[in-house]
């Protein structure tokens, strides 16, 4: 990556760089449906940053005032196959669940399922996702479908703890 080289060879102006990201999602490199430009601060001075997890501690990351960015992109080689992306998926969703439901996250069934065709729907038809063929159609169906399994995950939880039991 030229923009890392380029930062090592000067002193650095920001308290932290962030970097575009490009995934390779079942062997193709996907531009649509959402996921094309995520980026990360892969540099930043401790002092002053902050830490920031997600909404369930599944997507955290640093934050500092006013980042630069470096030129080119870090590839993430997301999935290679089916099982790695569904092993993944279902330790996420188990971690996005447990994460809301501390934080009092309530869902029902009708809803859960509604989010998902809707989350598969936005990044399939209004993000283009469809046009990156058949991995763009996977990124986005597995998108909506993680909006489901994490949803069902905590109905369940609910639903056990209303009947007296545990689960886990």
């Amino acid at each position: 990556l030229q923009g890392i080289r380029d930062l090592l060879a000067a002193e650095p102006q920001r308290p932290g760089y962030r970097v575009r990201e490009v995934n390779l999602y079942f062997g193709r490199w996907l531009r649509h449906g959402g996921i094309y430009p995520g980026e990360h601060m892969i540099f930043f001075q401790r002092l002053g940053a902050r830490y920031q997890s997600g909404q369930a501690d599944v997507h955290e990351g640093v934050q500092v005032k006013d980042p630069g960015r470096l030129r080119g992109h870090l590839v993430h080689r997301a999935y290679p196959d089916i099982e790695l992306a569904l092993d993944k998926l279902n330790g996420y969703t188990g971690a996005e669940a447990q994460g809301r439901l501390k934080r009092g996250v309530r869902v029902d069934s009708l809803s859960s399922l509604l989010r998902a065709v809707h989350r598969f729907a936005k990044n399939y038809l209004w993000k283009r996702g469809f046009l990156d063929g058949v991995q763009g159609f996977l990124y986005c169906f597995m998108s909506g479908y993680y909006v489901l399994v994490y949803r069902l995950k905590i109905w369940e939880q609910q639903r056990s703890r209303r009947n007296g039991r545990t689960l886990g």
